[in-house]
This record gives structure tokens, C-alpha cells and sequence, in this order.
């Protein structure tokens, strides 16, 4: 019980959602280096994450220089991540 509550509490911390938003932008790029809207989409369901939106989150690492538009629907990125 208790468990189950720090767990939906941990869950809940802007930061942890930060940090699994991220996490799940590197996990739907590919191997060249590439993140799709679909891709991270799909990681962001399977991580059970709803808000931000991808294209929130896309978005927001545009305009932090993170990242550059490859063409209509894809990204590079312009950071290597460590």
C-alpha cells in the first residue's frame, strides 16, 4: 500500500515526468540519429506518459537548439547525449 503510493507520487513529480519525457525521446530515435512524431508517440504511450505531448516536447527541444528538423515529421539531434 504504501509502495503504491510512493510510486504514484514519484510518478507525478514534474521532474520524474522530465526525465521519462526525455528518456523516451532518445529511446524513439533510431540508429541514424533520427525521431519521428510516430516514434516517440509510441514510446511515450509505453511509458504510460500523456502530457506533454510529443509535439510539446519536440517543440521545446527545437527552441532549446536540442534539436533540428530533418524534414516534416523528423528530427536530428544536435547534442550528443552522454
Amino acid at each position: 500500500m504504501l509502495k503504491d503510493k510512493i510510486s504514484v507520487y514519484s510518478s507525478q513529480k514534474p521532474g520524474n515526468i522530465r526525465s521519462k519525457s526525455i528518456q523516451a525521446m532518445h529511446d524513439a530515435t533510431d540508429r541514424h540519429g533520427i525521431l519521428t512524431i510516430a516514434s516517440l508517440e509510441k514510446e511515450l504511450t509505453q511509458k504510460g506518459i500523456s502530457e506533454p505531448s510529443c509535439e510539446h516536447l519536440i517543440g521545446q527541444a527545437e527552441m532549446e537548439g536540442i534539436l533540428l528538423r530533418h524534414d516534416g515529421d523528423s528530427w536530428s539531434w544536435l547534442q550528443q547525449s552522454s
